[in-house]
């Protein structure tokens, strides 16, 4: 018996056939696309969760250091001008930043300072007057209301980070930096650890 089939049969079936190839590289190509996604988000995410990390820890590491040199020039200063530095009241801010005393400490620090990453620094008595910069024109600003000073007076050792588009630092003009700044309280070694200071 024969069966006369239609003439696009075999046709029929092989496009079919075709139909459901194109299909799965379609399925393919988009899980490939997909997967090129998700994999570019997945580096994405983890280099920004690595930078934030590393740039966290450069910052812990440079506070750790700011606050170590920061407390080394304090011991070294404060022994020969701490007490000059902590009875400045009876001056006037222009008598202060001319005393042959400032003079002296600011050529020790720029020797000290020339080859190093401090930018600047700075004394304020216990009531958040500016005794002591290197930038001599800062002598006498009031920091009483700063967040660093007033942590420095109760006894807390805390930094700063900034950016500033300019600065005036020991080693000349500097600009588009982040500075970390400490404020370590200077503490007398005489009178059972009294605040005299800040640094």
């Amino acid at each position: 018996m024969l069966i006369k089939l239609p003439r696009d049969f075999f046709g029929a079936d092989q496009s079919s056939q075709q139909a459901s190839k194109r299909r799965r590289f379609n399925l393919l190509r988009n899980f490939s696309i997909v997967s090129l996604c998700g994999f570019s988000l997945a580096i994405g995410l983890l280099s920004m969760v690595y930078r934030r990390q590393a740039v966290s820890d450069l910052i812990t590491s440079t506070e750790e250091s700011n606050i170590t040199l920061t407390k080394v020039f304090a011991n070294a200063i404060w022994p020969e001008y701490g007490p000059f530095l902590s009875n400045t009241q009876e001056l006037s801010d222009d008598v202060l930043a001319t005393d042959s005393r400032i003079l002296q400490l600011n050529d020790e620090m720029a020797n000290q300072l020339a080859d190093s990453p401090v930018a600047k620094v700075k004394v304020f008595d216990l009531q958040g007057r500016t005794v002591f910069s290197t930038d001599t024109a800062q002598i006498g600003d009031d920091k009483s209301e700063s967040s660093g000073f007033l942590s420095a007076m109760s006894r807390q050792v805390v930094s700063q980070l900034g950016h500033r588009d300019t600065f005036k630092a020991v080693q000349g003009n500097l600009s588009d930096r982040h500075l970390l700044s400490s404020y370590i309280p200077i503490q007398s070694v005489t009178t059972d650890q009294e605040i005299v200071g800040v640094f």
